[in-house]
């Protein structure tokens, strides 16, 4: 019935998505603003994945029980 609705909420969480993980990544990474090549820098980068790949997985179990199943097939009535 909605879907450009759902399609509209799916865009904007591409878009919210850059501007959540984007800062939360520096506050992991860099967060004294150091050069990208400093030996600090470099060492949190595996760590950061291990965090923002499982608050990622956690979204997408939240997501996968939100899941609903129907059982009743929508189609038009047949004339």
């Amino acid at each position: 019935k909605s879907r450009g609705v759902v399609t509209g909420l799916i865009l904007g969480g591409y878009g919210l998505g850059a501007v959540v993980f984007t800062p939360v990544q520096t506050v992991l990474i860099n967060p004294q603003n150091k050069p990208h090549n400093d030996t600090d820098v470099t060492r949190r980068v595996p760590g950061s994945f291990y965090i923002l790949g499982g608050a990622m997985f956690g979204m997408q179990l939240i997501g996968f029980f939100l899941l609903r199943d129907y059982s009743v097939v929508l189609c038009l009535p047949c004339f």
